[in-house]
């Protein structure tokens, strides 16, 4: 972590950039084209077209960065994936005795429902530890590049900086990835339940996902 925080802060660090119209936030597996260069499948063919100014962000896939990469000027999440883990770490997050409570009865059930042992305290932990100090960091770069639009390939694993764009109500998109259907849980919520940290469009990848039940 260590490593890679301090090379991400002087490499490809976002925040040394100046405004920027679009900011997108990229998919961490890139596809291996027959030139030998690394491209984003998702993200690379709408880069390709645009004309307006825009930054492209990238988080490590299994801890390296595919080289050479198609996509021009890639700037690094290091800092924001490494620090506020660093910095956990060295003062862990202490949760409260009624969240404690409540993290165990959902262990509790989870375990009557599956039969399985579910660390949710242990992760819930951790997630809240680091959204202390990671958020602070994505206001930081989302004020610092004024983007008019923030653009993600994945929105799940992504709810900070989602919930950080939407307090500075900087509208959020998702590029569709993969299937997504009621059983995805990172897309279907049953009942009357919402994920607020959730983007404010999905572009598809035609009319059939458009008109899907999920």
């Amino acid at each position: 972590y260590v490593r890679h925080l301090v090379s991400g802060s002087i490499i490809g660090n976002p925040l040394f950039g100046g405004k920027t119209d679009i900011l997108f936030i990229g998919h961490r597996r890139r596809k291996k084209l027959e030139d030998g260069e690394w491209w984003d499948i998702y993200c690379d063919p709408i880069l390709d077209g645009l004309e307006t100014n825009y930054s492209y962000l990238q988080a490590r896939h299994k801890g390296e960065y595919k080289q050479p990469s198609k996509t021009d000027e890639i700037g690094r999440m290091d800092l924001f994936e490494y620090l506020p883990s660093v910095l956990n770490k060295l003062n862990p997050y202490r949760i409260s005795q009624d969240d404690e409570k409540y993290f165990e009865e959902v262990e509790r059930k989870f375990r009557e429902e599956f039969e399985e042992e579910i660390e949710v305290k242990k992760y819930l932990k951790n997630y809240m530890g680091i959204r202390r100090y990671k958020k602070p960091l994505i206001e930081a770069l989302l004020k610092k590049r004024e983007p008019q639009c923030l653009i993600v390939v994945v929105s799940y694993g992504r709810q900070i900086i989602i919930e950080a764009a939407k307090e500075l109500e900087i509208p959020v998109v998702e590029l569709q990835h993969g299937v997504i259907n009621k059983y995805h849980k990172g897309y279907s919520y049953p009942g009357d339940r919402e994920k607020e940290a959730f983007p404010d469009y999905l572009l598809t990848f035609g009319e059939y996902w458009n008109n899907i039940e999920y």
